[in-house]
């Protein structure tokens, strides 16, 4: 079980941070994989999420990569600064999980990795890459608080993520940019 978790924070880290887009959707998906390996055998509720990380993400990010740029818009941090910073708060949420419950939680590493990509990276397609793996990590998180909420956490996030990857079409054919940078040219 450990090396799955390594390996969900290994692949999560890879796509948030690697700068083409299809390499990082192709990792998303295989994530999203390593997600209903470790989670759906005790969350059942968490087959829906998972089918939104593996399938519809990916392939949305990466269809929009092939119709607009493959590489990633400049972010606020890029290269290997980013890498540190976001392994350095991983590892720094890892030495709080253990300080404070004695063991781990994969799932506050997730949400560490998912609040930096939507906080770090300009790039649409990265930000809606790291709100699946956010929404993700919330909805195993929200799962005892019964179906209602489980199926809110499965339909908001694709309704959130399929308005972001519409506005980033649009701004591309307006701005030929899907940086968020540029969203305040995108008017109605």
């Amino acid at each position: 079980m450990f090396y799955l978790d390594v390996a969900l924070i290994l692949l999560t880290v890879v796509a948030i941070e690697v700068d083409n887009l299809l390499i990082a959707s192709l990792v998303l998906g295989i994530n999203g994989v390593l997600f209903i390996l470790r989670f759906c055998p005790h969350i059942p509720e968490f087959i829906p999420t998972a089918l939104l990380l593996v399938i519809f993400v990916p392939v949305a990010v990466y269809c929009l990569s092939i119709r607009t740029k493959k590489y990633e818009e400049k972010a606020i941090l890029s290269g290997s600064v980013s890498v540190f910073t976001l392994l350095f708060l991983v590892a720094l949420g890892y030495a709080i999980s253990i300080s404070v419950f004695r063991y781990y939680d994969l799932r506050i590493l997730l949400m560490i990795a998912g609040t930096y990509g939507v906080l770090a990276k300009t790039d649409l397609r990265k930000i809606v890459i790291s709100l699946s793996i956010l929404s993700s990590t919330i909805h195993i998180f929200a799962e005892p608080l019964g179906f209602e909420i489980s199926l809110a956490l499965v339909s908001l996030p694709i309704m959130l993520i399929g308005m972001i990857l519409y506005m980033a079409n649009k701004l591309f054919l307006q701005e030929n940019s899907l940086s968020t940078r540029d969203l305040r040219k995108l008017r109605w």
